[in-house]
């Protein structure tokens, strides 16, 4: 089954088919009697009680920070790991206090690790 693009309004019924495609936040206000999308959901329901409806599954949100393994995995590969290793450990620690733990250590990491992520310079090999 090909994917069928949303509009912006929240859903979008086929009528070859009579499935009615939603996204996941339109599905949830369609539970709420009242409200726009229930009177929406309501009218194609009593027109086609066969009807299929597909919901489309929430977006996943990426964070903007790294995560513990790929900081642990990076510092593994230093000369010094077991040092920067025991450094890690004692900043996520520390970070428990934090409004923002994640950002804490990620703030730590890039600070103390500026070249993570770039081309190893080909002068050092």
């Amino acid at each position: 089954m090909a994917k069928v693009r949303i509009p912006s309004t929240g859903y979008y019924f086929d009528w070859q088919t009579t499935t009615l495609y939603m996204t996941y936040r339109f599905s949830v206000k369609a539970n709420d009697m009242g409200s726009k999308e229930y009177n929406i959901y309501d009218q194609f329901s009593a027109r086609f009680p066969s009807m299929r409806v597909v919901v489309e599954a929430p977006k996943k949100r990426k964070s903007p920070y790294l995560t513990y393994d790929k900081m642990g995995a990076y510092i593994a590969c230093q000369d010094n790991a077991a040092h920067l290793m025991a450094q890690l450990h004692k900043v996520i620690e520390e970070a428990r206090g934090q409004n923002n733990p994640r950002k804490f250590v990620d703030d730590w990491f890039r600070k103390t690790f500026p070249n993570f992520g770039k081309y190893p310079d080909k002068a050092a090999s």
